[in-house]
């Protein structure tokens, strides 16, 4: 009996033993976190929204060189200068991006966009500095002409494509929430148009040398600065959306509509633009 005893303990305690060694082996597997969302890392992404544009056109010359008309007559910059050029249009870009966290709370990051957009403004009637509406008009060639009819000339600014090469700096409000400032370059790339009626009802072409209606463009890369604001948010996996906000500037550009030369040089525009834009943008990335 004793034997038998002696063997039951015996077996018993090996299982004993293997039962807790086989529980310290499940239990940290079974009870063990899933892994932790990462924000560091390469991500890309897509994005739409809205653009407002803002240009400020400012007539710097009606002639070239600047001054009176053959016979003292001085063609003076109206009061229609300077004008607005404001529109509104949608706005479609891509992304791309790389984040390192500083600490539990924090992140850095560096990111770059490109995005096309058909921000026009409805065509202006008359040359800014030369198109005082209804009650007077500038007639290159024939100095300031009191009481001329409103003319066929038109004036618009386009804005297409733009880019940017951005900082960012991010505060995690939760594990899965991200609110960041961002600031950096941008390219912006704008269009003005200038067409002249035709002689004589034009206020600014004039004069037998543009007897047909004249059409002529001016387009550049402007480089700027711009700042913004988001949020952003993991949904699922590496998947995050976001809404962003950004104001760019642009500075001043400077240019010429040269229709053609006269005696006088009176066919030779000259003006500045001051162009700013507000984007809005929802946009979906997957971080890798």
């Amino acid at each position: 009996m004793r034997k038998i005893l002696s063997a039951f303990a015996f077996v018993s305690s090996i299982t004993f033993c293997g039962a807790v060694q086989a529980a310290e082996y499940q239990i940290p597997r079974a009870l063990s976190p899933a892994p932790s969302w990462s924000w560091p890392g390469f991500y890309i992404g897509g994005d739409v929204g809205a653009k407002w544009m803002g240009n400020q056109w400012t007539a710097t010359s009606l002639r070239d060189p600047p001054g009176p008309l053959l016979g003292g007559v001085q063609l003076p910059i109206d009061g229609t200068s300077p004008r607005n050029y404001d529109s509104t249009s949608v706005r479609l870009g891509a992304y791309l991006g790389y984040n390192w966290q500083l600490s539990r709370l924090w992140l850095v990051g560096l990111e770059a966009d490109v995005a096309w957009a058909d921000s026009r403004n409805a065509p202006h009637q008359g040359f800014p500095g030369c198109s005082p509406p209804g009650a007077s008009g500038c007639v290159a060639g024939f100095g300031y002409n009191p009481g001329a009819p409103f003319g066929g000339d038109m004036t618009s600014v386009n804005m297409r494509w733009d880019a940017s090469a951005r900082g960012r700096i991010g505060f995690l409000v939760s594990p899965d929430t991200l609110l960041y400032g961002t600031g950096g370059v941008a390219w912006q790339h704008i269009a003005a148009t200038g067409d002249c009626g035709p002689w004589p009802t034009s206020f600014y072409c004039n004069g037998p040398p543009q007897p047909t209606p004249s059409s002529l463009t001016q387009n550049t890369f402007l480089l700027g600065w711009t700042v913004g604001v988001g949020a952003e948010v993991r949904v699922a996996a590496g998947w995050l959306v976001r809404a962003e906000y950004r104001y760019a500037n642009f500075g001043t550009w400077n240019s010429v509509f040269a229709f053609g030369s006269t005696p006088s040089g009176d066919n030779t525009y000259r003006f500045a633009l001051r162009p700013t834009t507000n984007i809005v943008t929802a946009g979906v990335a997957y971080k890798f």
